[in-house]
């Protein structure tokens, strides 16, 4: 079951999409494209609308993430800060660029990343 999808125009070749899939055990927010500058207000009302329920976790499925700039780290960080202290945020299945970024930026040590389909 889907719900809240949102579609943004993406400067880059692969179009943007987020959506929050209703019906698992955790609030889950599905990205597809890149997630930059220009589509994260899109992610962060998505992430607005779950936090005001109240979840002590918030999935993230990277899964159809290509892309991921300082502005995706700025969200998901703005997540996790909004959440109780003990908190989760889940970075389901990232490809390896975006893996990448969030080693370099050292994000990966306060997130959890899952490299597979529900297994956090």
């Amino acid at each position: 079951m889907i719900s809240g999808r949102e579609l943004v125009p993406s400067a880059g070749h692969v179009p943007f999409a987020v959506q929050r899939v209703a019906g698992g055990t955790d609030p889950t927010v599905a990205i597809q494209g890149e997630l930059d500058l220009a589509t994260a207000p899109a992610v962060s009302r998505c992430v607005e609308s779950i936090v005001t329920q109240g979840p002590t976790r918030i999935v993230f499925d990277f899964t159809d993430v290509t892309f991921m700039d300082s502005s995706g780290i700025s969200v998901l960080m703005r997540a996790k800060h909004s959440l109780p202290d003990d908190g989760q945020i889940v970075i389901r299945q990232p490809r390896s660029a975006v893996r990448r970024v969030l080693t370099i930026t050292g994000v990966d040590e306060a997130l959890l990343i899952d490299d597979e389909s529900n297994n956090v």
